[in-house]
């Protein structure tokens, strides 16, 4: 039934391990590979049992899954609406509508998408969580980008933790989870059972994201006011005469005001044959309908699906934001892609107790830091700019590997296999990940 309704020519192992656990009502831990297919696993226990033939179609399973991305989930509950699969995103606008919420909850759609903040909402809790109908057709909670529960769960975005505990506190006693991610490393599965309130009763699904295909470069800032350092990302002038000619190149900013900047200055380098279309600026704070062109911008101009350079302008919020960007690159294993990491030069101070050792790693752990990140973050940085708490074991050896990748004389793929253990997990492949021979329970003989 999944390769018919998505069109697959197979199902990877993985997929249906995750599956399994989740039909034998066991918590599951999926870490794989940005575009390896996690979402996928989301969808299959519904499909065990879901039949779209049915004259009563409101009794059918249900999933629920939490995301933080709002643009995300709109497209993929628009994927499976295309594909017969009855979905609808509560977040953003459809927020207004209240008849969705109160549909969802009366069981007509099979797939249902939420942000944090939809959970902890008092309607949705009435409407949804509340209802007998959606309980009993509810077979599993999952969490997409799972590593954000953590990361973001602070002062970023406090409802992510506070969903946590209610949807467990409100839904059926042994209901299981599936939590997924590229970039979980071992303190943080550890802390997300004590978050999630996982058992012993949890499956481990667990790939290296180690990505060889990715060079890594790390570049010291010359010139952290005016941007210069990024008229590099342009080919030269007597070669650039079409927006095609400029590698498709995802940039990502700390906070807004650098953003808007930085696509101003690359915007005045460029030749006039090229329209300033072939720089677009995104941020989450934008209305909806400039989000809008904005995306249809990026994805004629510059083609999301296919891009070939990640630039980091700044240290990011945290090592596991810095691989989960620059898994955005070459997502497809057999092309080659690039990561920039701009720094300032503090970054490369040696700590007090000693050198750092062959991975950059300095003995007391701690980040150089630089007067200017000392002061006060002005109010854009508060709600632009992510931090991981300090106050954790994955915090800690976030901090430090992140200071070991920037600093490091040797391959910087290194520290990244490192931190994630990449040498204790499977090696992800598509072609060995193939199952050929799908289990009853998914088959579609139609």
């Amino acid at each position: 039934r999944a390769q018919h309704t998505f069109d697959l020519s197979s199902v990877y192992d993985w997929q249906l391990e995750a599956c399994r656990a989740i039909l034998e009502k066991r918590d599951c831990i999926l870490s794989a590979p940005t575009g390896g297919g996690k979402t996928l696993a989301f969808y299959l226990p519904l499909l065990a049992f879901y039949d779209p033939t049915t004259e009563n179609a409101s009794n059918q399973p249900i999933t629920l899954i939490v995301s933080p991305l709002v643009e995300l989930m709109n497209q993929q509950a628009n994927d499976l609406n295309e594909k017969g699969i009855p979905a609808v995103a509560l977040c953003g606008d459809n927020l207004r509508d209240k008849g969705l919420t109160e549909r969802f909850g009366q069981g007509e759609f099979r797939v249902g998408f939420i942000s944090p903040e939809t959970v902890n909402s008092p309607f949705f809790n009435e409407k949804v969580l509340s209802c007998t109908v959606f309980k009993q057709l509810l077979v599993a909670v999952c969490y997409d980008e799972g590593h954000t529960i953590l990361e973001w769960g602070g002062s970023f975005r406090p409802d992510f933790l506070a969903s946590c505990e209610l949807l467990r506190g409100r839904l059926p006693v042994g209901l299981p989870v599936l939590v997924a991610s590229a970039t979980l490393s071992r303190p943080l599965v550890q802390e997300l059972y004590t978050v999630l309130k996982i058992g012993e009763r949890v499956s481990l699904v667990q790939f290296s994201n180690a990505r060889p295909n990715i060079s890594l470069s790390v570049r010291c800032m010359k010139y952290p006011k005016t941007f210069g350092d990024l008229y590099g990302l342009l080919p030269e002038l007597d070669t650039l005469w079409k927006a095609e000619d400029i590698p498709t190149t995802l940039v990502y900013f700390n906070t807004k005001p650098e953003a808007e900047k930085a696509a101003d200055f690359l915007r005045m380098q460029l030749p006039e044959e090229i329209p300033h279309s072939a720089v677009a600026f995104y941020t989450a704070d934008v209305g909806e309908t400039r989000k809008r062109e904005i995306i249809e911008g990026l994805s004629q101009g510059l083609n999301l699906r296919n891009i070939q350079r990640v630039v980091l302008w700044r240290i990011p919020p945290s090592f596991a934001s810095l691989i989960q960007r620059a898994g955005r690159a070459a997502r497809v294993q057999e092309e080659l892609g690039e990561m920039i990491l701009f720094v300032e030069s503090c970054w490369y101070k040696k700590n007090a107790a000693g050198d750092a050792d062959v991975n950059g790693m300095g003995e007391d752990g701690e980040v150089a830091t630089s007067r200017a990140e000392m002061r006060p973050p002005t109010r854009s940085q508060r709600t632009t700019s992510v931090q991981l708490k300090r106050d954790t074991p994955s915090a800690e050896l976030d901090r430090k590997f992140l200071r070991a990748f920037i600093q490091t004389e040797s391959c910087r793929h290194i520290p990244w296999d490192e931190f994630y253990e990449n040498s204790k997990k499977r090696e992800y492949c598509m072609t060995c990940t193939m199952n050929k021979h799908l289990p009853s329970y998914l088959r579609h003989d139609n």
